[in-house]
């Protein structure tokens, strides 16, 4: 308890000064966010700093099975840094946070959880060199068949990380013809053993020439993957492809491919011809479609992506299916859609300034509490090559008194593997699975400074091969009030209801409901 004590009264001092200026100027609401679109540019920090305090009472601290559960008292404080730069040659982006956990009756184990999203990209040499890199940090589940992992009651997580460098040549060698030479170094690690370290390697080179109305390209790329440790889990693939575009209207390029792969896996060593289709469609800035269809070594692969919005709406799909070494956040890592990154999108008309609209976007959901984390599938961490079949689809609605998003997936990974190789049968696939899931959210405010938000989340994984009969389901119910006290500060408070079920041996079924106040602070 004297930890309690000692996190409470930092929470109250570090908040005190703003709580004393309540009401001293109305708070920003969402329809100050959503001016006329000759509005004069908005100022913005670069720098967002923001403390969160929150104390969180359950009936299952533990999330034991029924007839177990304990009371216990959770509290945790979060500090997190939002920080933008762009200027000549560079393109910085950072959202940081770190919560500290401690649990009054020791149902779990408290300590320090690292969140870190940055990106970087920057010029070396003008119409030339450049230089990405990125890097994740976030709480993954150490069991992908347990409970998912949550900033507060999740007893299923560890600390995964995923860094990335990306140098590249990027230079038009003469009229409308580009020369394209990439590099991406990558690491993933979960800290659970050298089996977890996926280190890959993917280089490309490509001359392409623009479909003016006729282009086409030729590329070869190649990919290394491999989990240290694990002599199966070696998957290299080389990719020479032959690409032939038109270009219809300035809005639509069609082309088609040919090409040959030559994959190293287990004891298979072969190579293969590839065909196939692709089609861009930009009828203007607020649309853009792209699709891929190939037929390969593994069957049918290719790739989707859809992105259109509105000054009211945005939607984002997303569709691929391709070989992979695990689908770790290395995988993820700058995939699927941030509720931050549809609303950008909804404000991109009104502010055309990056810098400003990230701004409005960060204030926007401060003041209204929602939570930017849209539902992902579990990260499944495999052993071996597996073939990956994803799907994504993700809209939001930003109203002047209503906000609501709605995000879908499905996900299914089978091992890799060819006909009459020796060393894939004795490869248990025991990372096999297939999930779906989604998650819905809505607020409304209520009053100038009082909103109201409700949120639900649902996530199923199923195991297959070797792992048939194995399902796990979890769903939470979320509902909260937001009141602002001040333009910088705020409060909240709300309930919250787990449920878990499972026929996993060595897991069990839970349910758990949580009562909670907050405040928060924006400096």
């Amino acid at each position: 308890m004297r930890r309690i004590n000692a996190l409470t009264a930092a929470i109250a001092l570090a908040l005190m000064p703003s709580v004393a200026s309540t009401q001293t100027q109305p708070a920003v609401t969402p329809v100050d966010l959503i001016p006329p679109v000759m509005t004069p540019p908005v100022m913005t920090p670069p720098a967002l700093i923001t403390v969160d305090g929150t104390v969180t009472a359950t009936d299952n601290g533990a999330l034991a099975a029924a007839g177990e559960e304990r009371h216990d008292v959770i509290v945790s404080v979060t500090p997190k840094l939002a920080y933008i730069r762009r200027g000549a040659g560079l393109d910085l982006k950072l959202d940081a946070a770190v919560t500290f956990l401690d649990y009054a009756n020791g149902t779990q184990r408290g300590g320090v959880l690292p969140e870190l999203g940055a990106s970087l990209k920057s010029t070396v040499v003008e119409r030339l060199l450049y230089i990405d890199a990125a890097a994740r940090v976030r709480q993954s589940e150490v069991d992908p068949f347990g409970s998912r992992a949550d900033s507060v009651t999740g007893a299923n997580r560890r600390t995964e990380g995923s860094y990335s460098i990306s140098p590249y040549i990027d230079r038009e060698i003469w009229r409308d013809t580009s020369l394209l030479a990439r590099h991406d170094a990558s690491l993933t690690t979960n800290g659970a053993g050298d089996g977890t370290r996926l280190v890959s390697n993917h280089s490309l080179v490509r001359v392409e020439r623009k479909p003016v109305p006729l282009g086409g390209a030729i590329e070869w790329t190649r990919l290394d993957n491999e989990s240290k440790g694990v002599t199966q889990s070696r998957f290299k693939l080389d990719t020479v492809r032959v690409r032939g575009n038109i270009e219809f209207g300035q809005q639509l390029v069609l082309g088609a491919v040919a090409g040959r792969d030559h994959s190293r896996f287990l004891l298979s060593d072969q190579n293969d011809s590839l065909y196939g289709v692709n089609a861009k469609w930009s009828p203007g800035p607020r649309t853009d479609l792209s699709a891929s269809v190939e037929h390969r070594f593994f069957g049918s692969g290719g790739e989707l992506t859809f992105r259109h919005r509105m000054p009211f709406f945005a939607v984002s799909l997303e569709a691929r299916r391709q070989p992979v070494m695990s689908q770790t956040s290395l995988g993820g890592l700058g995939q699927g859609s941030d509720l931050r990154t549809l609303l950008d999108g909804i404000l991109t008309t009104r502010y055309p300034d990056p810098t400003a609209r990230a701004g409005l976007v960060n204030t926007l959901v401060s003041n209204l509490g929602l939570d930017t984390r849209t539902i992902n599938p579990v990260d499944v961490v495999a052993e071996y090559p597996q073939l990956l079949t994803s799907g994504s689809a993700s809209v939001a609605f930003l109203g002047s008194r209503n906000t609501a998003s709605l995000t879908l997936f499905g996900q299914t990974q089978r091992q890799l593997s060819r006909d009459g190789d020796p060393l894939a049968a004795a490869v248990a696939a025991t990372a096999d699975s297939r999930q779906v899931g989604g998650s819905f959210q809505f607020s409304r405010r209520l009053t100038p400074q009082m909103s109201a938000d409700a949120a639900v989340r649902w996530s199923k994984i199923s195991g297959i091969a070797v792992r048939e009969g194995d399902v796990s389901e979890d769903k939470s119910l979320r509902l909260s009030l937001l009141q602002n006290l001040s333009p910088r500060t705020s409060m909240s408070a709300g309930f919250q209801q787990n449920r878990f079920t499972t026929t996993v041996s060595g897991q069990h079924p839970y349910r758990a409901n949580l009562v909670f106040v907050g405040m928060g602070h924006r400096f």
